[in-house]
């Protein structure tokens, strides 16, 4: 365990910390233990959710479906010679 002089934390504070922490339906009551599993946990959740999204790429079109709306405007960049020549 850390010294307390040395950790940062304010010793006269009650710890927050978990007694027992419930991992793939085993509890767990060992700090070093649970510390280990949600290392592990946090290191892994974005590998697995990466693999879980589709490679397929969609363009933009395919999230719009129909037609272009008739009550749109779009206003196209402009720069200091066409307002002069207006």
């Amino acid at each position: 365990m850390a010294n307390p002089k040395f950790s940062g934390r304010d010793t006269s504070k009650k710890s927050t910390l978990l007694d027992t922490f419930r991992m793939d339906k085993e509890e767990l009551t060992n700090p070093k233990t649970i510390t280990d599993g949600l290392c592990n946990y946090f290191t892994e959740v974005g590998l697995k959710l990466a693999k879980s999204i589709s490679k397929r790429r969609k363009e933009y079109h395919e999230y719009l479906p129909g037609t272009l709306n008739d009550n749109s405007i779009y206003l196209a960049p402009t720069d200091q010679n066409e307002i002069r020549k207006i």
